[in-house]
């Protein structure tokens, strides 16, 4: 659980946080996290945002992620025109649990809304 704390989680993790990540971690087969780690270290970080210009988005990375640091996610970012950039001080890897509220926001932020629409009346039958 000491592993995936530091790998993940910011400064201040919950507890069942940290123990459902460690419980993953521990059931996931070590070949498929083998070849997760080979795919995430040859991902291209310009080329795959690029495709995402013209479609709003946002880049949310915690300062203290070790996984996708500020740095990789400010590339991120300025390759992704239309994607913005957001950081949360002292926040790890896993911002849908540090930072569930906020998280939250931004994506529904970015959900298109409900128009109003006007209603002709319909017409009285003679």
């Amino acid at each position: 659980r000491v592993g995936a704390r530091w790998l993940v989680f910011g400064d201040r993790p919950r507890r069942a946080d940290v123990g459902s990540v460690a419980d993953q971690l521990l059931r996931a087969h070590p070949a498929s996290v083998g070849a997760f780690q080979t795919a995430i270290s040859r991902h291209d970080r310009r080329a795959a945002p690029a495709r995402l210009n013209g479609i709003p988005g946002v880049v949310l990375v915690g300062t203290a992620d070790r996984l996708c640091p500020p740095r990789h996610a400010r590339v991120i970012a300025g390759e992704w025109h239309s994607g913005r950039l957001v950081t949360y001080p002292r926040a790890g890897h896993m911002l849908p649990q540090e930072r569930a509220h906020e998280v939250a926001l931004h994506l529904s932020a970015l959900l298109p809304r409900p128009t109003p629409t006007r209603t002709r009346p319909s017409p009285v039958p003679a």
